[in-house]
């Protein structure tokens, strides 16, 4: 039995040398044309393992940018986002005068693109991806997927209006008035450029309603009128103008019968 052994580890370590003797017989050309074939065949695991063994041996080599990224867009073709947005981002770190940094640069946005949710969940890789976004567009302005870019950007920027706009319909649901005036007015500054502003607009008008806020109520209203001239949210508002007699009125007498009552505890 113990020869039996002896004669296995033998065998192993023999065959594990023979193993390390062929891979290094192999240069770094070699392992890179290997698994540039396999990414064209589509078999981006066995690709991915091809590309971290060349990643040892093609440091200061002309294979080592075209490595990191083709290893990058492994994990992106894989859906593995999170880790294609890091290989992207080493590429752009360490091999900055590269060629395909540009190209990198995209694709790290892209990446967080890729991982943002439906609007009422985390918005966090939407915000990361924005951001990535206008570092591309900033740095290769004449890329030919910058037009895409500021696409992708005003598509996540609605996503997020969206999601704020309907914090602030929660507040309201929720007879928060004062925060949801605060949440519409957040939108209407921050996602301006989005079809959620003038929703947002309409909904601090209505929120200053509940609030009894008349004399902001009436410059909302006007200032909305202005801004979006012919909208179909219009009516609404002035629907509301038209209710705010009557309750102005009961809050003058209110205001009144209370201004009595202070002076007759004096």
């Amino acid at each position: 039995m113990t020869k039996y052994f002896l004669f296995l580890s033998t065998a192993i370590l023999l065959f594990a040398s023979c193993s390390k003797d062929s891979n290094e017989q192999l240069s770094a050309k070699d392992i890179f044309n290997k698994a540039v074939a396999l990414y064209q065949e589509e078999e981006y695991s066995k690709a991915i393992t091809e590309f971290n063994n060349l990643s040892y041996i093609a440091a200061g080599t002309e294979f080592e940018d075209q490595s990191k990224f083709y290893l990058a867009m492994c994990y992106f073709k894989t859906e593995k986002y999170l880790q294609a947005a890091d290989a992207f981002d080493q590429l752009v770190k360490t091999n900055a005068g590269s060629d395909l940094v540009p190209d990198a640069s995209y694709y790290k946005a892209l990446s967080y693109y890729k991982m943002s949710p439906r609007f009422p969940l985390d918005q966090t890789y939407a915000i990361q991806a924005i951001g990535d976004f206008q570092t591309f567009i900033d740095y290769f302005p004449s890329h030919t997927m910058v037009k895409d870019a500021v696409e992708k950007i005003m598509e996540l920027r609605r996503k997020l209006g969206q999601k704020e706009y309907s914090n602030a319909v929660t507040y309201m649901k929720m007879d928060y008035y004062k925060s949801a005036t605060v949440y519409f007015q957040y939108v209407m500054d921050r996602y301006y450029d989005t079809e959620w502003a003038e929703k947002a607009h309409a909904g601090k008008v209505e929120s200053l309603f509940e609030r009894h806020k008349w004399e902001d109520f009436d410059k909302e209203v006007i200032k909305f009128k202005t801004k979006y001239a012919g909208s179909e949210l219009t009516a609404k508002l002035d629907e509301l103008v038209k209710k705010s007699g009557p309750q102005r009125k009961r809050d003058a007498e209110d205001a009144a019968e209370a201004e009595k009552i202070k002076a007759l505890q004096k």
